[in-house]
């Protein structure tokens, strides 16, 4: 059995569908790690066992309730992918590893959601819409336990950073094929949708392998950042650019649905404008949001193009 050792790069607490793409990656690049599992069950592209540990029964007792953090190794970086429900089980967390391994200097990244970010044009300066869900609040007062202003060495201060994720998707399960059968079903349904954000996951792995490398002094810390493929889709347009072989609609009508809902709204073309106001749908796209100042921080750009390129691409690929 593969074990951890006493010092790793980045330890990963949760794993789940980003270990598909974090894991090979960070054993490409050669960083050593260590990632956690509430089953001890081995993630299949996982080189190593992970350790046990969750957190489900911990998040409504006291800060020392949090136990198994002393059987982790200290790291450099510690990424939290699953969700942090309140601020005290952020607070609680951070302080609890801290305990266990007193001395160290371990950044935080967490994983968070985009939803933080309500109707309108945002950029990861915006301020989170409020009033703010219990998910944002937690990732506010784990920025808030950023150490940018310590005069302590910078080799000892506390780093946190959140990487406020759009939707995820992949090339086997979370297709955006199969998120369109579900939300575009009907014409009805389909008339309420304006615009979605994505990100797939092999650039959700370079974003935070790039940040865990970056220097704790680098800009990208004590910040929240919103982590896309750089576009904002139109859900109609979606709904006639993404096909599944043989070339069939992944919606039955939606070509139908989406010209009457044009002719209907007097939309010339799509996709739809952005909105500068909260409303405006659904003439206009209400929800835009900008992930380029993220990735120039970074110093990098989305490997994986348009989601409904990917797909007329595998398209092809499936027909030579």
């Amino acid at each position: 059995m593969s074990r951890p050792s006493s010092h790793v790069q980045l330890l990963i607490l949760g794993s789940g569908w980003t270990g598909n793409f974090l894991l090979p990656l960070l054993d490409a690049q050669g960083i050593s790690y260590a990632y956690t599992s509430r089953t001890g069950t081995r993630h299949r592209h996982a080189a190593q066992d992970p350790i046990t540990f969750s957190t489900a029964a911990d998040e409504s007792e006291g800060a020392g309730s949090i136990t198994g953090l002393d059987a982790m190794p200290s790291a450099d970086n510690i990424v939290v992918v699953f969700p942090l429900r309140s601020p005290e089980s952020a607070t609680r967390l951070v302080e609890a590893y801290e305990s266990a391994h007193p001395g160290g200097s371990a950044r935080w990244i967490a994983l968070g959601s985009s939803g933080a970010w309500g109707k309108g044009v945002h950029t990861s300066a915006s301020p989170p819409s409020t009033p703010m869900s219990p998910r944002a609040e937690s990732e506010a007062a784990l920025l808030a336990l950023d150490s940018s202003s310590s005069s302590s060495s910078s080799s000892n201060r506390r780093r946190t950073a959140v990487l406020n994720l759009t939707g995820l998707y992949d090339d086997e399960i979370r297709l955006p094929a199969n998120f369109a059968k579900r939300v575009g079903d009907s014409k009805d349904k389909l008339a309420g949708k304006t615009s979605l954000h994505l990100i797939h996951g092999r650039d959700l792995a370079r974003s935070v392998v790039a940040l865990a490398q970056s220097s704790s002094t680098a800009p990208v810390w004590g910040k929240r950042w919103i982590v896309s493929d750089t576009h904002v889709y139109d859900w109609w347009q979606l709904m006639t650019t993404l096909a599944v072989p043989p070339q069939k609609a992944v919606v039955e009508h939606a070509d139908e649905w989406v010209r009457e809902l044009m002719e209907e709204h007097g939309i010339p073309s799509l996709p739809r404008p952005v909105s500068e106001q909260a409303s405006g749908s659904p003439r206009f796209l209400d929800r835009a949001l900008n992930s380029d100042d993220f990735w120039h921080a970074i110093n990098l750009r989305p490997s994986v193009g348009r989601c409904d390129e990917q797909s007329s691409s595998k398209q092809k690929k499936s027909l030579i």
